[in-house]
């Protein structure tokens, strides 16, 4: 512990001087004041742990500069001296909570050396209250983030429990139905082809070529739903860099992003730690994301693919992001609900974003979306780096 300070202030050099002579053996750092002004002014220089003053001087008397010294500096330790008939101005000051003690003239050496020891006592246990009280303070700002983070972290994963729940159980269902559309719809594809053999009026031809296209719609609806509703299998999976996936689905989608007048760039990066992925599926995610994004720029505009290495989760990333339309606040929540879907009637089923989820999840990763009108919006995949 750093030596204190004590400060004596009398306007008598000669009872300075007995002060001093009392305390020569104390392990204190002593300084004195000839007058109330020169006490604020080294309070206001240096931090003083206990401070005597005489209550007789000129200019201020010692009762009013401990008043003044409580409001300034608080911590300060305050002890009257004064005349055997000034007493009770001494215990005024002590009554009204301005000083600590008194001492009275001539005061016992013994007396005094004792009543600076508590002085400095309580100094010292005012400073170290002070202290916990900080670091507690910091502690319980330290403590409500944990917990607010905590909060936010059980809520992320009970959404993430339900949403995978509903998903599992729609699947199922949708599993289910499918199957049971499968036949029926392809005995109504059959027969529709083997009647435009043998139509000759070309109206009917007509008709019965908008029936065999509504059944291969139904057709791809059934596979999405198949696709859904299908659990991957761990054993297909294998090391692969995410850099790879993006070079097979361009593949794919290059001429379909020049219809809509769609620019795409690619920012692969180098030294990327290889995933445990399913490849087809993986490609399956990418290829949802890209058309989607295609899609919400009908006018044109940039794609860009970027992957990067999250360090502190240790996971690769992949992202998409676009120029186009944007998703309003309302559908973020949303969208990778099965059969949830912005597109117009017939464009879309509303599986694609919930086929990617379920992907996802099933690799141990995670998808997130950023978006707001007008502002593009950016899908990001994170699959864990394998090690």
């Amino acid at each position: 512990m750093s030596q204190r300070t004590i400060l004596f202030v009398d306007d008598e050099a000669n009872i300075l001087s007995a002060l001093l002579r009392s305390l020569r053996r104390e392990d204190v750092r002593i300084l004195t004041a000839p007058s109330a002004r020169e006490a604020l002014a080294i309070l206001d220089r240096e931090p003083v742990a206990v401070i005597v003053s005489d209550e007789k001087m000129p200019e201020m008397g010692g009762a009013e500069l401990l008043a003044r010294v409580k409001e300034k500096h608080p911590d300060t330790v305050r002890i009257l001296l004064t005349g055997l008939r000034d007493v009770e101005t001494a215990q005024k000051a002590i009554n009204t909570g301005e000083c600590y003690r008194f001492l009275t003239k001539p005061w016992n050496d013994s007396d005094l050396r004792l009543t600076i020891r508590a002085a400095l006592e309580k100094f010292d246990l005012t400073a170290e209250n002070r202290r916990l009280e900080r670091l507690t303070e910091l502690q319980n700002l330290e403590l409500a983030a944990w917990n607010a983070d905590l909060e936010r972290k059980v809520a992320e994963r009970t959404q993430q429990l339900i949403q995978s729940k509903k998903m599992a159980a729609i699947g199922l269902l949708a599993g289910g139905v499918a199957h049971e559309m499968n036949n029926p719809v392809a005995g109504i594809l059959a027969l529709t082809q083997l009647l435009m053999k043998e139509a000759a009026d070309p109206k009917l031809l007509e008709d019965l070529r908008k029936i065999e296209g509504l059944a291969y719609r139904c057709i791809d609806v059934v596979q999405d739903i198949l696709d859904f509703s299908r659990q991957s299998k761990t054993d297909q999976r294998e090391l692969a860099d995410m850099n790879v996936v993006i070079d097979r689905s361009l593949t794919f989608v290059s001429l379909y992003s020049k219809q809509f007048g769609v620019d795409i760039r690619r920012e692969p990066a180098r030294g990327l730690p290889k995933a445990r992925i399913h490849l087809n599926q993986m490609q399956q995610v990418l290829l949802n994301l890209l058309t989607n994004a295609c899609q919400a720029m009908p006018g044109g505009g940039r794609i860009v693919i970027a992957t990067r290495h999250d360090d502190a989760r240790d996971r690769v990333e992949l992202s998409v992001a676009d120029t186009g339309s944007g998703i309003p606040p309302e559908a973020l929540g949303r969208i990778f609900e099965p059969f949830f879907s912005r597109k117009s009637e017939g464009k879309g089923t509303g599986l694609g974003l919930s086929i990617c989820y379920r992907i996802v999840r099933e690799h141990g990763g995670e998808i997130r979306v950023e978006s707001a009108p007008g502002r593009g919006s950016l899908f990001t995949v994170a699959i864990p780096a394998a090690r």
